[in-house]
C-alpha cells in the first residue's frame, strides 16, 4: 500500500509503454489496486470500531476540513470531480487513522523503512541495469528517476530517506540495513539533481542536529536558544543577500523555475473566491477549467500550484487554509509535546523532523487534502499518533 500511494513503478511502466498517466485522472491500475488495499482497511476498522471511534474523537480538525472539502460540492466548478476527490481523500485519512492506531511509532517507522530500502533499491538498479527507464530524457538527461516518473519524485524520497532512516538509527535492534538506507538516500539525492530534495535534506539534517544539541545540553537552554536565534536570524540575513548565488548553485533562477510568476498570477483567482475557493479540485482542471486562463497567462501547462498552501486556498478559500493550518498547528506542537517529555529517540525526531519536512515541502509542492499521497497520509498519521497517547504525561518535562 506504502508504495503504490508512493508511486512507484507502475506509472513509469505507463509512461515509458507510451501511454503516460493523466495528471488530473492518475493511472486507473494504482487507484484499482489501492480501491482494494482500503476496502481492506475499512473491514478492519470496522472489526475494531475503537480504532474508529478513537480516530473521530481526537481528530476534530481533520474531520472538519474533510467535511469543509464535501460541502464544497455546493460552489465546485465542477461538482462531480470535488465529491469523488473528496471521497477518495477520505479514504487515503482513514488509512492513516488505521495505521496510527494499529502500530506503535516505532513499528510504523520500521514499516516505513522497509518500503523506503526496498523502493531506493530497485530505483538505484534501474538507473544501472535499466538506464532507459532509470533516466530521464531532455531537458533533465542524465537524472536519475529510478523507477518514478521524475526525479523530483525519487529525489522528494530519497530525502524523506534521510529523516527516516536517522530516526530509525535511534531505535533498538540492528542497524545495518538503515546504515545502507542511508548512504542509498545521499547516493540518490546527488543523482536525482532535485534542488527542492537536497533542501530538504539539509533540513531534516539541521533540525536532526538541533534537536540533539538541545537534549544533550538541555541545562542550558536559554544559552541554546540564544544562539539559535542568532545564528538564524544571521543566516537568514546571509541568504537573502546572496539568493541569487544560491539558487545559481542549486541551479535555479530567481523565479524558481517559473514558480514565483505562477504565484503571483494565482493571486486574482484566490481573491475571486476568497473565502469557500472553487471546491475541492475545482481549479486545475486543464483547458476545461479556471486553470486554463493561468496556463495562458504563464505560458506553460502546471497541474497545480506548486505550493500547498495556494492550492487549498483554490480549492477551499480562507476557511480552507485556516483549517489546514490548525491540523498543521497541531501536530507540531504535538511533536515538541512529545519531544520535551521523551527526549530525543527515534521516534521524537521523526515526529518533529516529519513536521518540518511537510512545512517546506508545502512551499513547493501540494499535500493537503491529497488522495492517494503519502504526504497527506503522513499528516494525518502524525495528528493522530501525537494526540493518542498525550494522556500518558500529566505534564511537560522541565529540563533541569
Amino acid at each position: 500500500m506504502l508504495a503504490l500511494i508512493m508511486g512507484a513503478f507502475l506509472p513509469l511502466w505507463r509512461d515509458v509503454s507510451g501511454d503516460p498517466v493523466d495528471p488530473y485522472e492518475g493511472d486507473a491500475l494504482t487507484r484499482m489496486l489501492l480501491l482494494l488495499g482500503y476496502a481492506l482497511v475499512l473491514a478492519l476498522l470496522l472489526r475494531r470500531p475503537a480504532f474508529l471511534w478513537r480516530g473521530i474523537l481526537y481528530g476534530l480538525p481533520l474531520w472538519v476540513l474533510s467535511l469543509w472539502a464535501f460541502l464544497s460540492v455546493a460552489w465546485s466548478t465542477a461538482p462531480e470531480v470535488t465529491f469523488r476527490k473528496a471521497a477518495a481523500v477520505l479514504l487515503t485519512s482513514l488509512y492513516g487513522v488505521y495505521l496510527a492506531f494499529r502500530f506503535t511509532p516505532e513499528s510504523f517507522l520500521r514499516l516505513l523503512g522497509t518500503t523506503l530500502l526496498l523502493v531506493l533499491g530497485l530505483s538505484f538498479a534501474f538507473v544501472y541495469l535499466l538506464p532507459n527507464w532509470g533516466l530521464m530524457g531532455y531537458p533533465h538527461e542524465g537524472a536519475w528517476r529510478g523507477i518514478f516518473v521524475h526525479k523530483n519524485a525519487l529525489g522528494r524520497f530519497a530525502a524523506l530517506g534521510v529523516l527516516v532512516f536517522l530516526a530509525l538509527l535511534k531505535t533498538p535492534g540492528r542497524k545495518e540495513a538503515w546504515v545502507l538506507g542511508l548512504l542509498l538516500s545521499g547516493v540518490i539525492l546527488a543523482g536525482a539533481r532535485s534542488a527542492t530534495s537536497l533542501v530538504l535534506a539539509f533540513t531534516v539534517l539541521f533540525v536532526a542536529l538541533g534537536l540533539w544539541l538541545a537534549w544533550r545540553y538541555r541545562k542550558l537552554w536559554p544559552v541554546l536558544l540564544l544562539f539559535g536565534i542568532t545564528l538564524g536570524g544571521s543566516g537568514g540575513m546571509i541568504l537573502a543577500a546572496n539568493y541569487e548565488v544560491l539558487l545559481e548553485a542549486l541551479g535555479k533562477d530567481a523565479t524558481l523555475t517559473g514558480r514565483v510568476p505562477l504565484w503571483l498570477t494565482l493571486l486574482p483567482f484566490i481573491q475571486e473566491r476568497l473565502w469557500t475557493g472553487y471546491g475541492l479540485g475545482g481549479f486545475w482542471l486543464g483547458w476545461e477549467g479556471p486553470s486554463a486562463y493561468v496556463w495562458n497567462l504563464v505560458g506553460w501547462n502546471p497541474p497545480h500550484a506548486h505550493n500547498g498552501y495556494l492550492d487549498l486556498c483554490l480549492d477551499l478559500g480562507l476557511v480552507g487554509l485556516l483549517l489546514g493550518l490548525w491540523l498543521m498547528i497541531r501536530f507540531g506542537l504535538g511533536s515538541i509535546r512529545r519531544y520535551l517529555v521523551g527526549g530525543f529517540s527515534g521516534e521524537t525526531l521523526f515526529l518533529v523532523g516529519l513536521t518540518v519536512f511537510l512545512v517546506v515541502y508545502n512551499f513547493s509542492e501540494s499535500n493537503f487534502l491529497q488522495a492517494n499521497n503519502l504526504y497527506w497520509l503522513f499528516l494525518v498519521w502524525g495528528c493522530m499518533t501525537v494526540i493518542k497517547r498525550r494522556g500518558l504525561a500529566a505534564r511537560v518535562a522541565i529540563p533541569q
